[in-house]
């Protein structure tokens, strides 16, 4: 995974416990190692027989959007 930014709850790291890569979804599993907040992600992709294309943000873009960041 790419550079994550800290929980945006309390500012501890987040720890991946589960990547699951199908052919058509990605989902990870993780939480927050000093407050405990859990966050599951699934990113969905529409398969062809030469690509995979992702329909959704990837999990670190979702992860490392803040509220901050809107305009």
């Amino acid at each position: 995974m790419d550079k994550l930014k800290p929980c945006p709850f309390c500012g501890g790291e987040f720890l991946a416990t589960g990547v699951f890569d199908q052919h058509q979804y990605i989902v990870v599993d993780g939480y927050c190692l000093s407050c405990g907040m859990e966050f599951r992600y699934t990113q969905s992709f529409a398969v062809s027989n030469v690509a995979r294309v992702a329909e959704n943000d990837s999990f670190e873009d979702l992860w490392n959007r803040r509220a901050s960041d809107v305009q």
